[in-house]
């Protein structure tokens, strides 16, 4: 059987979100898991929506917060994995820091590129995007496009909220770091804002100050601040929400727990033509891939005044969800891990050590 262990920087944002996910749906199939961890919080200077404490609080099988290599290595020792899973976001993470000497060593990247990827066994993507943008000599057979999901069961259940007035309410759920604020998300609101629309933001960051202060600066009226959310509080948010507005500035994102759990309550998003994003949007069924602002502008007025359009691509985010459970992503996980030949290498890089003399 395995035993695999997770090892990221910072809970907080998207990554640690799956890491959490991915651990607890291991654990509910009774495969020996563990996760470790430098951080809850991970560094101020990204910002972040959600995806606080309570992931971690929600976690019942084996987790620990190694605040030194010295903790990290007795706690690896302790567990004696036979897989290590390194998320890897930061710049630091692209050249492999062996932690076992024996179990294979897989880097799941989140970012757009990591320069100088190498050392690792093996290498999971979450968009095909990324694929391209892999920097040499990594060897591409070692490499597996994964995408993210969440637990659709948590939002199973989840019904729109019934309309009681005409308000027409545009959600964005992100971190506020600098690189995710941008002029063009300022300048899309100025232009969509008005009468009987709200503009809901969640999320906090370095770049909170200087968008609240465009914002006013433009005298864009309608804005909620949300500040961070859990799950329960997105889900919540989303139910009452019509549109998610997703730029993110010069941030690349390549596949957006934020996106999907939008398709699962229902609501459309429109978002930049970059990154894996566009992999994530089935244009003008689940929500708009857009090059430009007059693009942005024009999606939007169009989809408040066609009620009827926005109700179909609503029904139609539901079902797109559905191919984003965590349990799938799971399942291409497990099948990552137990192939001897994967993607047609015929190294058997990642066989199971209780296989490897089989």
């Amino acid at each position: 059987m395995f035993r695999v262990l997770q090892w990221i920087h910072g809970l907080q944002g998207g990554a640690g979100a799956l890491a959490c996910m991915v651990g607890r749906e291991l654990d509910r199939r009774g495969i020996a898991t563990a996760l470790a961890y430098a951080d809850e919080t991970g560094p101020e200077t990204w910002g972040t929506a959600y995806r606080s404490q309570s992931e971690i609080e929600r976690c019942q099988f084996l987790h620990r917060r190694c605040s030194s290599n010295v903790v990290l290595r007795d706690f690896v020792q302790e567990f004696s994995p036979t897989h290590v899973i390194v998320h890897a976001w930061r710049p630091d993470e692209a050249v492999c820091a062996r932690v076992h000497p024996d179990a294979p060593h897989v880097c799941w990247c989140h970012t757009a590129s990591l320069a100088g990827l190498s050392g690792y066994d093996g290498y999971l993507f979450v968009c095909q995007a990324q694929i391209s943008a892999v920097p040499a000599p990594t060897d591409l057979s070692q490499c597996r496009v994964i995408r993210n999901g969440i637990d659709l069961r948590a939002v199973s259940r989840v019904r729109r909220r019934r309309r009681t007035d005409s308000t027409f309410r545009i959600t964005r759920v992100s971190g506020l770091a600098h690189s995710k604020v941008s002029d063009l998300y300022v300048d899309v609101l100025e232009s969509v804002a008005g009468i009987g629309t709200e503009i809901s933001i969640a999320g906090t960051g370095p770049g909170r100050d200087w968008l609240a202060a465009e914002l006013s600066a433009r005298n864009i009226p309608g804005v909620v601040w949300l500040g961070n959310l859990d799950f329960g509080g997105v889900v919540r948010l989303y139910r009452s929400s019509d549109l998610c507005l997703y730029l993110t500035g010069e941030h690349t994102e390549n596949h957006s727990l934020a996106l999907i759990e939008a398709f699962a309550c229902g609501v459309p998003v429109i978002c930049e033509n970059r990154g894996g994003l566009p992999e994530q949007v089935e244009q003008w069924r689940t929500g708009v891939v857009c090059n430009s602002f007059d693009e942005i502008v024009e999606a939007v007025h169009l989809l408040r005044a066609d009620s009827d359009l926005l109700r179909s691509m609503s029904r139609q985010c539901r079902r797109h969800a559905l191919r984003y459970d965590i349990r799938y992503t799971v399942d291409d996980f497990l099948r990552f891990l137990s192939t001897s030949t994967p993607v047609g290498t015929g190294k058997g890089f990642l066989r199971h050590p209780q296989r490897a003399h089989a």
